[in-house]
């Protein structure tokens, strides 16, 4: 009895517990551990159609030029109207690529408007990716550039000016990703940091495997590749480490009410969610409850508007006016967790600006999808 009463009484006055203990440790576990040896949480999906008009657009972002015989220079000035690029492998990326359309070309010896042309570019790329405060930093160059093929074909031009040509081009895409490479940044933000990007090739078109700061979680199936654009696709277990990341770092030991994400599931109308409500003391307290939203996507932000929220387990904590502060709480962390989740980003690409936009979301069993438009004007 008398060791029964030492321990209700050490119980008793000791200092209040973190009920965020075990997540805060889970987290920083995750984070201490190198991004690279960690499994993917995610995945970006691109077709073959996207990537060919993104590569279109880097390699014709100004005019060519090629220096001819006697000093005179070549000039093309060339449009992109098709394009497509195929994938495979992984590491380096074997890229096939084809453009066509037309160029205005300026030349003492031809010069033509609207003549057509086409290329095709055959290579293998390397990417690398660094993390820092100001986000990841990915880059891409040649994996051999001297490896590098590109056949051009220029409508009715004489052979002098289609091999001129055809060097000129050669020397801007492989300039592009020569031995600086090209690159560009994935900014930090507080909904989810991605600490590594992994590319891999195939039939279904390219696609860019995430790893998350959160504490847990997988890919999903593959999503559907959109003919234009690209897909994100995230599980209900991604997205409940996410949330759990999102709950520790917004929130402190010492905060009086604690909300702990305990469960999320997507379906095709919404989310269902778990949320455990603590009132920070020497025991546990607490009251569980289940809550159901539809996810709206309002053509500029997310909504999370609650339908339901049914009480479903306490410890502790069976009523009182501080339950409707508990609640109140619940519902505001996770409407300000999808507040933050960005729906826009622009990043230098090289000399040009890299614009992705979220048009769409999907909700579906098992998984989140954003669908976004990528352009390099």
């Amino acid at each position: 009895m008398t060791h029964a009463v030492l321990i209700v009484a050490l119980v008793g006055c000791g200092p209040p517990v973190d009920p965020l203990a075990a997540t805060r440790q889970a987290y920083a576990d995750a984070l201490a551990r190198p991004a690279a040896d960690e499994p993917a949480h995610a995945v970006v999906r691109a077709s073959d159609d996207t990537l060919g008009a993104f590569l279109g657009d880097l390699a014709v972002g100004a005019p060519i030029v090629a220096p001819g015989p006697f000093g005179m220079n070549l000039v093309l000035i060339p449009e992109v109207t098709e394009a497509t690029a195929h994938t495979q492998a992984r590491d380096p990326l074997e890229v096939r690529a084809e453009l066509a359309g037309t160029t205005d070309i300026v030349f003492p010896l031809l010069s033509a408007d609207d003549l057509g042309w086409t290329v095709a570019v055959e290579g293998a790329l390397t990417s690398w990716t660094s993390d820092d405060q100001d986000g990841l930093h990915i880059g891409l160059k040649w994996h051999d550039p001297e490896a590098v093929r590109v056949t051009l074909g220029l409508d009715g031009a004489p052979e002098q000016v289609s091999a001129l040509a055809e060097g000129a081009v050669r020397g801007t895409l492989t300039g592009l990703m020569g031995e600086e490479g090209i690159g560009f940044t994935l900014p930090h933000t507080p909904w989810a940091r991605v600490r590594d990007l992994r590319l891999r090739g195939g039939d279904e078109g390219l696609t860019a495997e995430l790893v998350l700061s959160g504490t847990q979680g997988a890919p999903p199936p593959p999503p559907d590749v959109p003919q234009r654009g690209i897909v994100l696709a995230v599980s209900d277990d991604t997205l409940l480490g996410v949330a759990q990341a999102l709950a520790a770092d917004q929130q402190l030991p010492d905060d009086k009410l604690v909300v702990e994400p305990r469960a999320l599931q997507m379906h095709g109308e919404g989310i269902v969610a778990e949320l455990r409500v603590h009132r920070r003391s020497r025991r546990p307290k607490w009251r569980t409850y289940r809550l159901e939203a539809p996810l709206i996507w309002e053509g500029s932000k997310l909504s999370l508007p609650v339908e339901s929220l049914e009480l479903v387990g306490h410890e502790r904590w069976r009523g009182g006016w501080r339950v409707a502060i508990g609640e109140k709480r619940a519902v505001e962390l996770l409407q300000q967790g999808l507040a933050e989740v960005p729906t826009a980003l622009s990043t230098p690409v090289g000399e040009r600006v890299l614009h992705l936009e979220l048009i769409e979301l999907q909700t579906m069993d098992g998984a989140l999808h954003f669908v976004g438009v990528v352009d390099l004007p």
